[in-house]
């Protein structure tokens, strides 16, 4: 999806990968600007948030505790679970080990205003949120 001059959405629909044209349903959408962080200072001051991966589709979801370096790496207490931030633009991502064993990606955004983190990952039968959130 695309906004137009107006912020009209345009959507090439060619492009949907998962759903087709024809499903309804409201989604809320939010946001923040991104402000990078200062060299060897974190975007936000995260220590033990939870991270979520899967509530409500994957049984049981994926759960962990993180906190963000000065070197806006994230340290989760889970063994196989990778989650990084791009301190340039916000841009989260990471991979958690799916019920084969084999690693599941998913992508995201830190929202600073919100102190908040969301993503979403797919697997070939299901999708679903990631979300980082305060203690």
């Amino acid at each position: 999806m695309r906004l137009n001059r107006r912020g009209a959405a345009a959507i090439n629909e060619s492009r949907f990968l998962f759903d087709k044209p024809g499903f309804t349903g409201t989604i809320a959408a939010f946001g923040s600007r991104w402000m990078p962080p200062a060299k060897n200072t974190a975007a936000l001051e995260i220590t033990n948030w939870n991270l979520a991966i899967g509530n409500g589709v994957l049984v049981p979801p994926n759960t962990a505790t993180t906190t963000l370096s000065t070197a806006n790496l994230f340290i989760p207490n889970v063994p196989r679970t990778k989650f990084t931030l791009a301190p340039a633009t916000g841009h989260l991502s990471g991979s958690f080990p799916g019920a084969s064993g084999k690693a599941v990606k998913f992508n995201g955004a830190l929202l600073q205003s919100q102190r908040i983190g969301r993503g979403v990952f797919a697997m070939p039968d299901k999708t679903g949120p990631v979300t980082l959130d305060p203690p």
